[in-house]
Parts: C-alpha cells; sequence; structure tokens
C-alpha cells in the first residue's frame, strides 16, 4: 500500500486554506481523509470531474455508516471529525480543493468491479493507512466499524442510490473547471518516455571524494560495516538515495500544496520508492526520505547544475 503522495500542480481551485494550515510538513486532517477514503475507494487519483463523481459514489458504499447522505442533507457537509481538539467537517467543496492529489504514477484508476470485490480488504487496509498517517478520522471509522455489521455486500440498489446522491452531491461544483483525463495520460506519459540524455542527472559529474563521502553516509546510518557491503547488498537503494540527495541538492524538488515534496517530472518515473522503505513496509515520501537520511547535509556538495 502506498502512502505517499505524488500532488500534479493544479491551478483549478484555491488551496491556500489547506498550505496555511501545513506546520511542519505535516498534512492537514482533511487531506489525510482524502487519502485514506482513496485507499478505502481503491482509487489512484482525483483529477477529473468523472474521477471527482466516482470517488462520492465509492466512499458512500465503503463507509456507509458515514450516513452521507443524511449529512449532507442536514447540514450541508458529508462528514465531520475531530483532531487536535478541533473540528473537521468535509464537504463538498474540499473534495473538489484536493482535485490533483495521487496515490501512484497509474494512469487510470481500478474499475468499479475490482472495488466491490475487494471492498472489505481496501476498507480495512484504509483504516490501517489512517493509523500510519495518525488520524483521528482513522479512529472514527474503526469505531464504527465495530458498531456496524461487517463484511459489507454491495448489491445493485446500493450502487444506485450511491449514483444518485453523487449526482446531487456534484451539483455543488457543476460550474467548477475540471481536468481533461487525457491531460494525465499526457504529463505522466511525457515523465516515463523522456530521454535519459536530456536529464542532468549524471553520476560522473559528482566528484569521486563526494561521493565515497556519500556511501559512506549511507552505510552508517543503514549499520553496515562498510562502504563495500553497503554497495553489494543494497546498491539499489544507494543509486535511489543518490538520486534524491541530488534532486534536492540542485532544486529539482518542487513542494506540493500539501506539504510534500514532489520530483520534477523529468524524474518522477525513475525514482523507486520500495528500495527506500524505513519501517513497516510502507512506501515513505520523499520528505520522510530526506529526514530519515540526513541528506540535506550533502545539499550543497551535490550541486552540478
Amino acid at each position: 500500500m502506498i502512502t505517499t503522495f505524488l500532488p500534479i500542480t493544479n491551478a483549478l481551485s484555491d488551496n491556500s486554506y489547506y498550505s496555511e494550515k501545513i506546520q511542519g510538513n505535516k498534512l492537514h486532517p482533511l487531506t489525510k481523509a482524502i487519502a485514506i477514503c482513496l485507499t478505502a475507494t481503491n482509487m489512484n487519483m482525483l483529477f477529473s470531474k468523472q474521477d471527482m463523481f466516482e470517488f462520492l459514489v465509492r466512499v458512500q458504499l465503503a463507509f456507509p455508516f458515514l450516513k452521507i447522505d443524511e449529512h449532507f442533507k442536514n447540514s450541508n457537509h458529508l462528514f465531520c471529525f475531530s483532531e487536535n481538539e478541533d473540528g473537521h467537517k468535509m464537504c463538498v467543496e474540499d473534495v473538489y480543493s484536493h482535485i490533483g492529489i495521487r496515490m501512484s504514477n497509474a494512469l487510470n484508476n481500478t474499475e468499479r468491479e475490482i472495488f466491490i470485490n475487494e471492498i472489505n480488504s481496501n476498507v480495512s487496509a484504509a483504516v490501517y493507512h489512517g493509523e500510519m498517517l495518525n488520524s483521528n478520522f482513522s479512529e472514527l471509522l474503526k469505531q464504527q466499524m465495530k458498531n456496524n455489521d461487517l463484511p459489507l455486500t454491495i448489491d445493485e440498489h446500493k450502487v444506485r442510490s450511491a449514483e444518485e446522491i453523487a449526482a446531487l452531491l456534484m451539483k455543488v461544483v457543476e460550474n467548477n473547471k475540471f481536468n481533461d483525463i487525457s491531460e494525465i495520460h499526457a504529463i505522466i506519459s511525457s515523465c516515463k518516455n523522456l530521454d535519459k540524455k536530456n536529464k542532468e542527472f549524471d553520476v560522473d559529474k559528482i566528484d569521486k571524494d563526494i561521493l565515497n563521502e556519500f556511501y559512506e553516509h549511507i552505510s552508517n546510518i543503514c549499520e553496515f560495516d562498510s562502504i563495500e557491503e553497503l554497495m553489494n547488498k543494497e546498491p539499489r537503494k544507494v543509486e535511489n538515495l543518490l538520486l534524491v540527495a541530488w534532486l534536492y541538492a540542485n532544486k529539482k524538488l518542487m513542494m506540493s500544496n500539501i506539504g510534500e515534496y514532489v520530483p520534477d517530472l523529468a524524474y518522477q518515473s525513475d525514482i523507486d520508492y520500495s528500495e527506500m522503505i524505513i519501517e513497516n513496509d510502507f512506501l515513505p515520501t520523499l520528505n520522510e526520505v530526506i529526514d530519515y537520511y540526513k541528506l540535506d547535509s550533502f545539499s550543497e556538495k551535490l550541486k552540478t547544475i
């Protein structure tokens, strides 16, 4: 399961509310809730108008005990929860404000049939995801799951009802601008197909003494006895960490509107997060990688452009 976020820069809506609330690169509670819901709904991204509609359908099916339809009719929001002694209401506009968030580099979202077949495992994974994000929304879900009948069963009537409610919810943002899904295909495909010769990262341009210093640095953090042992056992880890450190040093990392470092488009498909796992078998964010491996200590030494 992926806990890292790879948002596409989105100019469609004003996300300043979320960026202003970010402190120390921590995610806003509503962003955490969106991420948890994306896991539960087995969706890779929120990008197009169809994505948002499908998300609203699936959230109702995955979390029927949230009674989204009743909350919306009575209080004009989808659900509410508390975190850090503050109350938070998830509104339709909040979902729209997260257009552009991605959970993977997949070009499409999972088919609904697959989501329905895997709904119970997805919901369980979402709760666990929430625990990793230290989200009180996850605690709310856990409590509700204990008090309601599981496993979930989905039939045509429930799907039709969820679609009708989602259509009603979408009227709130019917005049808002959305991305064309073909755009994300073009963006991600261009990342994967960029000619390597056009990229500026070149190990041969890095001073050999600095490289050795970097290898020794990683070797110490990973508790290897020598650089040779590190390179023999974890060559791919070293390659990925060196690339991330270089991207950081050469200002090739952008800060997303949810406070996460995102690589320049030319390098997005080059980073293998699975080679940099820190703990719990969850893919780390670049923020976590940089902090854990202290890559910022090489920000001056690895500058080559």
